[in-house]
């Protein structure tokens, strides 16, 4: 557990710099269905209740933003809210504003500190975490299975485009895409599906 997820922070200069829109609703109930199967994969069922509970509320887009500038997002817009992102995972930058779905929130690399709501609308109380400590592992093992599961929706969406172009040139590109092809299997949509999808890269 976590090797996937260690690996792609690790290579983060092999991501490609992406912009994927999805804002038919066909391709949509697609898209949200396989991003909540990659969540279910990974014991992630209160996320995809949360999933579920967003698209029936909201009139909504999904968006794919991967940077080399060390951030990667899966976001829901909604142009009916504020803010207009109602639905968002992202990797190696945490947070927890009103409209993410994260229940935990990592504030630094480490995991030193993080950001428990109590409950829902609650005050948030700030715990400081040892190594060792249960709730310390608890959390890495949670946020592991998030960025996993993320690192498998954005294999199933952009395929080879999730890395650079010459990253297969490489060894480190070569042992990344294997790892992913390896740690999440077969794509779960065609490359036939996502041409329709795919409206802007950038």
């Amino acid at each position: 557990m976590g090797r996937l997820s260690e690996a792609f922070k690790k290579y983060w200069w092999l991501w490609s710099d992406t912009y994927v829109y999805i804002g038919h609703p066909e391709d949509r109930r697609k898209v949200v269905s396989v991003l909540k199967r990659r969540l279910n994969e990974r014991g992630l069922g209160d996320l995809v209740r949360r999933v579920d509970e967003i698209t029936k509320r909201y009139d909504y887009d999904v968006v794919l933003n991967l940077e080399t500038a060390n951030e990667a997002r899966v976001y829901f817009e909604s142009i009916n809210t504020v803010p207009d992102v109602v639905f968002e995972l992202g990797m190696i930058r945490w947070r927890h504003d009103k409209g993410v779905s994260f229940d935990i929130d990592i504030r630094k690399p480490t995991g030193e500190t993080i950001i428990i709501p109590e409950e829902q609308g609650a005050p948030v109380k700030k715990v400081k975490l040892e190594p060792d400590d249960e709730m310390y592992r608890k959390v890495l093992r949670r946020r592991q299975d998030i960025e996993e599961a993320m690192i498998c929706f954005m294999y199933d969406v952009l395929g080879g485009r999730l890395l650079e172009d010459w990253a297969l040139d490489i060894p480190e590109g070569r042992e990344l895409w294997n790892l992913i092809k390896n740690e999440c299997g077969e794509r779960l949509l065609s490359e036939e599906e996502l041409r329709s999808m795919r409206k802007k890269y950038r």
